[in-house]
């Protein structure tokens, strides 16, 4: 075999000059070194979860410092990485968070209320009958929409940091929502259950507080604000100060990409589709 069979350059060694792609052999189709092949990928790929997860919850920013300067091979691709824990965070059902419609519909102006009295007249349905279909239907949307609050962020930062690469801000983006995903399904639970705990020291309210809102806003609003106020440091090369004055305005533009674009977009979406 004298050219790559998958681009068709010239073969001058084991491995392809252009695309990297492997010569083949008798030896490829042995089922030893199938099984050997395949029992290397599996743990080789278990190694880089566990490298990649450790970072990514105790050492905040550290995935993206290290990306950004090169080092990559230990860890898994961010956006593997993020695709993963998204699969996993909805699997949960979104952990604590689970997105309600009924609060949503309630809360929000009168035109959404217009909007889903009007639906519901049509269909013959009571209220509680349609906020149970569309929260059903609106969970599975919610995985797609996610997506949208990682270049959004991106931009924020990009506000911040206008002299970096747009994309060294998009990396940034997918691991904090990467960890924001482990934070809201594992970490919040940790933490209240931590909290509760106080009450054999004589304060029996802190974890019952935090277990509904708005207590448990104000403890996702902490935990955002200590990730980027100890990851902006490590990507940016900032002072304590400004990470923690651009901490709060992250943690303000997380709150406003919710409530005027994450929200809106999953309601309007999950309604013309419910």
């Amino acid at each position: 075999m004298d050219a790559c069979l998958n681009c068709s350059a010239d073969l001058t060694g084991k491995y392809c000059a252009a695309c990297g792609e492997k010569r083949l052999s008798k030896r490829d189709y042995a089922i030893g070194h199938f099984v050997a092949h395949a029992m290397h990928d599996l743990t080789h790929f278990d190694a880089k979860i566990f490298s990649s997860l450790i970072p990514l919850i105790f050492r905040p920013g550290l995935l993206t410092a290290e990306f950004l300067a090169g080092k990559r091979t230990r860890y898994i691709k961010p956006t593997t990485l993020f695709v993963l824990l998204n699969l996993f965070f909805f699997l949960a059902r979104g952990g604590l968070l689970n997105w309600n419609a009924a609060t949503y519909i309630h809360s929000t102006g009168a035109v959404a209320r217009q909007m889903v009295d009007r639906l519901t007249e049509e269909r013959g349905q009571s209220r509680a009958q349609y906020e149970e279909h569309f929260t059903e239907v609106a969970r599975e949307h919610q995985r797609t929409t996610f997506f949208y609050a990682i270049p959004a962020l991106g931009v924020a930062l990009l506000a911040l940091f206008w002299k970096r690469y747009y994309v060294e801000h998009l990396i940034y983006s997918i691991h904090f929502h990467a960890w924001l995903m482990v934070f809201m399904t594992l970490g919040l639970r940790a933490v209240i259950l931590l909290l509760l705990q106080l009450r054999w020291i004589g304060l029996p309210l802190a974890g019952r507080y935090v277990q509904h809102e708005p207590g448990l806003n104000y403890l996702l609003a902490s935990g955002i604000f200590i990730y980027h106020f100890v990851a902006l440091p490590r990507v940016y090369s900032i002072g304590k100060w400004r990470a923690a004055a651009f901490g709060i305005a992250l943690v303000a533009a997380e709150v406003l990409l919710v409530v005027y674009l994450y929200q809106p977009i999953l309601f309007f979406w999950t309604y013309y589709t419910a």
